[in-house]
């Protein structure tokens, strides 16, 4: 299934049918039904389009609704929620229902779903979760071991913009008993996209 479609799916979208034929510049699928493919003067996500000429009825609702730009949500095929960022941490580690989408964002203004159309999760252990247009693969062990050493730093008051760089101040350093070895995983897990999505949500 794509992310269209168990958006639509979810809340019940009265789709709006058009009249032309051809691909779908967003999920690429084929449509007999399409709106035409011109998109609007303020929009930057070219480079994640597909090849294509027309936009499917299922990507026109969310191409045309910004709350899917604007807020994050969770999509399932019965439910459709919107949630706050201090919510994010709760909902990535319960028991969801398969299959989901999960898009979280920093800017609230980017069309970052476009990244997520081929990437509906059938599984609860390994599955992906989108935060702007980057698309992170959670795997349900590490994400808790992430958020668990993350927590525990951060009530040593070792701060989010060290371990999202790996540049420990030394007063950091002591709160953490001068620990080399602990040192050296926050330095290796700089970069890595699951760690910044939970440093984000923590």
């Amino acid at each position: 299934m794509i992310l269209s479609r168990l958006v639509c799916r979810a809340r019940r979208v009265q789709i709006q049918v058009g009249t032309l034929k051809g691909n779908c510049i967003f999920c690429g699928q084929y449509t007999d039904c399409g709106h035409p493919g011109k998109l609007k003067t303020n929009f930057t996500g070219y480079s994640y389009l597909q090849s294509g000429e027309v936009i499917c009825p299922y990507c026109y609702e969310l191409y045309n609704n910004e709350e899917y730009r604007k807020k994050m949500w969770l999509a399932t095929e019965h439910e459709f929620k919107t949630f706050k960022r201090n919510e994010a941490k709760e909902i990535l580690l319960s028991s969801l229902p398969v299959p989901f989408a999960v898009y979280l964002t920093k800017t609230w203004k980017k069309q970052g779903w476009i990244t997520l159309m081929d990437k509906v999760n059938y599984s609860p252990k390994i599955f992906f979760v989108g935060l702007d247009y980057d698309v992170v693969l959670a795997e349900r062990q590490r994400l808790i071991k992430y958020l668990d050493l993350i927590q525990d730093l951060l009530e040593q008051g070792v701060t989010k913009k060290e371990l999202a760089t790996g540049q420990l101040r030394v007063r950091s350093l002591e709160r953490i008993g001068m620990d080399r070895s602990l040192w050296d995983k926050i330095t290796m897990l700089v970069g890595d996209k699951l760690w910044d999505l939970c440093l984000f949500i923590s």
